[in-house]
């Protein structure tokens, strides 16, 4: 049965720019092309370790290099009504959002980063914004349904593990968000809005960064005067108040409208990298010609790597990574060098690819939700949630959770019914077993959280897939959360 690779464009929902975490596809469209037709050989005496030494850090690089290409395609996805984008979160307990809070669109919940070289001296806000700029400008919209008629004068916004503003390139959202405010214009606030000022919080911003930065920066000159953007430092393990009091010098800090924290309730990290390959996993699902000898089964793991990647044998099908596509392959040790399968994943470890694997059918490359790749035997490394952090800094266990949830809604304004805190996140590098852990200990922080606190109430966003005549009902990979939304109780 002879097979040449085809391009073929899996039509998985994306994760707000899983940016620079499930870029993967973008660079599966962007080469498929210029291997169109070719196979890819493989054979036990073409192994190579060329790449073995390769750091996480590179593979991270590689991986934002092609962020772009996710998030136009996820800005296309989503470029739909809000209320039709609305409907496809879920709460994941039982009391409903409080009716004077609005769901926040998918377009807000994308999540990415914008490189710009000295980005603190450009004024010119498309330049800063970039392929983020809907996205921001949505973010921003989403905003202005804090402000409260006519009691609000000021937007007060603080966004948490903001960037610092000790980094070259990388724009803190703070900034986005501010620039996309500013692109917006006046005429885009409220009736009664006078003044929106953004607060920058990162544990990155010293007192000395902060001010070495306020020296140099044009772009709070840049900005409108009706808006204000400040950096401050601040530690989310801990009590949120004193840090800001200190940090701004003032007794009498005010509450805030709409706490913000655009990626920190994940783990991005892939911790493969870092670890001893597994000794084995199952492949199920790919059905042979053979029933006896086909390609699923038990791969158990060669002696060297393959293109800098863990490399696994079973009989005559290897299971290796292949870079120029960004993807894991089942290839048969045949004259045709068969590809009988891949998944779109730059993962260190197939077991760690959470969207849908392409299947041969016969006739072409098809997604088939039938197949699985999992760890048979103990998983190098895993480790238990409180040994694990997400990327804003806080312990992926409940209690830890609980805590940071807690600290955030004690600087939500509980007196001003439409303020709301969007914390996203939900996208851990894992197995399908450890993904369900962190997502299990995250429900039980908001169901403690919500049991304890009668002011502010904490809601899980669940993704859901939509069902169309060109998109069958799927889910992405196992990851179900798209973040956390606090708001204040019903009274």
């Amino acid at each position: 049965m002879g097979k040449s690779w085809k391009v073929k464009h899996a039509p998985m929902s994306k994760h707000a720019v899983e940016t620079a975490h499930v870029a993967n596809d973008g660079m599966k469209r962007s080469d498929m092309d210029k291997t169109h037709g070719a196979a890819t050989s493989f054979g036990r005496n073409r192994i190579d370790t060329s790449d073995s030494d390769e750091t996480t850090c590179s593979k991270l690089e590689a991986m934002e290099q092609f962020s772009e290409d996710d998030s136009k395609s996820s800005h296309e996805e989503n470029n739909s009504s809000h209320e039709e984008n609305s409907s496809m979160l879920q709460c994941s307990v039982c009391e409903p959002i409080p009716p004077t809070l609005k769901v926040p669109p998918l377009l807000c919940l994308t999540r990415g980063e914008q490189d710009v070289e000295g980005w603190w001296c450009e004024s010119n806000s498309e330049k800063v914004l970039g392929h983020l700029k809907d996205h921001m400008q949505a973010l921003a919209q989403h905003c202005l349904t804090a402000v409260q008629a006519p009691q609000t004068t000021t937007l007060r916004v603080l966004s948490l593990s903001d960037g610092s503003v000790n980094h070259k390139t990388m724009v803190p959202t703070s900034v986005l968000l501010s620039h996309a405010f500013a692109s917006l214009g006046m005429d885009a606030l409220p009736p009664g809005l006078e003044h929106v000022k953004i607060f920058g919080a990162d544990v990155g911003n010293s007192s000395k960064n902060v001010l070495q930065h306020e020296q140099s920066q044009t772009t709070s000159s840049s900005l409108p005067p009706w808006l204000e953007q400040k950096h401050v430092y601040l530690d989310n393990e801990k009590n949120f108040k004193p840090q800001l009091e200190k940090f701004l010098q003032c007794q009498q800090l005010p509450k805030f409208d709409v706490i913000l924290m655009r990626q920190g309730l994940c783990q991005c990290k892939d911790p493969s990298f870092e670890s001893k390959p597994p000794e084995k996993l199952e492949i199920a699902g790919v059905q042979g010609e053979d029933m006896y000898d086909g390609p699923s089964g038990t791969y158990v793991l060669e002696k060297n790597f393959f293109n800098g990647r863990p490399c696994y044998r079973k009989g005559r099908f290897y299971l290796h990574w292949r870079p120029e596509n960004y993807d894991w392959i089942i290839l048969e040790d045949n004259a045709q060098h068969d590809v009988w399968a891949n998944v779109v994943k730059d993962c260190g470890n197939p077991a760690l690819a959470q969207t849908p694997w392409y299947v041969w059918d016969g006739k072409d490359y098809v997604i088939d939700e039938g197949i699985s790749c999992v760890v048979t035997g103990p998983t190098p490394w895993k480790r238990p949630p409180h040994d694990c952090k997400c990327c804003g800094g806080i312990s992926l266990h409940a209690s830890a959770m609980q805590s940071f949830i807690g600290r955030v809604a004690a600087m939500l304004d509980e007196h001003q019914p439409k303020a709301f805190a969007l914390l996203q996140g939900g996208h851990y590098q894992g197995t399908r077993e450890e993904v369900e852990e962190f997502e299990l200990e995250l429900e039980r922080a908001s169901e403690c959280f919500n049991s304890t606190n009668s002011r502010i109430h904490a809601t899980i966003l669940r993704k859901q897939e939509k069902e169309d005549e060109t998109t069958p009902l799927t889910t992405v990979g196992c990851c179900g959360i798209n973040g956390l939304l606090l708001s204040p109780s019903l009274a």
